[in-house]
């Protein structure tokens, strides 16, 4: 025989019930956590700045050596050239000069 099954409107009374016990405890946890999550990154944003600043007032001399440096081209180009041979990988580069060889 199968398992007795209470009817629909009996289950959707139920559900219901479950969930007006549940949903203010959601609810509460809900905001718990979205305030300590907004006080977690409020204490790492002011965390942030304040390294900012101990960098940038210990020393004018250590500041003024950490300005950007404008790279001229052709430095810059060879810096490419460089990443694009690291890029392909050393099984083409060696088999580029395994070819030259042969020459």
């Amino acid at each position: 025989m199968g398992r007795y099954k209470s009817p629909p409107a009996v289950e959707a009374a139920q559900a219901l019930a479950v969930e007006a016990v549940l949903a203010p405890a959601a609810v509460a946890l809900k905001e718990k956590v979205a305030t300590e999550q907004q006080t977690m990154n409020q204490a790492v944003a002011e965390q942030r700045t304040r390294r900012e600043e101990e960098r940038w007032t210990k020393s004018p001399e250590a500041a003024a050596s950490r300005q950007p440096t404008v790279m001229s081209p052709s430095r810059w180009a060879q810096g490419r050239r460089r990443q694009r041979r690291l890029a392909l990988g050393a099984e083409f580069s060696s088999s580029a000069t395994a070819s030259s060889k042969h020459k």
